[in-house]
């Protein structure tokens, strides 16, 4: 069964405009920043300059571009 690639709001989002990824984005943001599972999800989730910042580091160290046209995620180890 694919992925969905967007989920249904329900009426307190729609309500305060913060979703649930955005709920979590700012709750993975309180883990430590060399935290490799932080920084794997905000790479392949998040939104920001920080993670704009993360996935230009992936594509000079990767040598690939962001997001990988295979569709993969991205996981990040020993990231600074």
């Amino acid at each position: 069964m694919p992925m969905a690639t967007s989920l249904p709001l329900d009426d307190p989002e729609i309500k305060s405009g913060f979703d649930r990824v955005r709920w979590a984005e700012n709750l993975i943001r309180h883990l430590p920043v060399q935290h490799d599972g932080r920084n794997s999800w905000l790479i392949n989730y998040g939104t920001g300059r920080d993670v704009d910042d993360m996935r230009k580091q992936w594509e000079k160290i990767s040598g690939s571009p962001w997001p990988p046209p295979d569709g993969t995620i991205a996981i990040l180890s020993g990231a600074p």
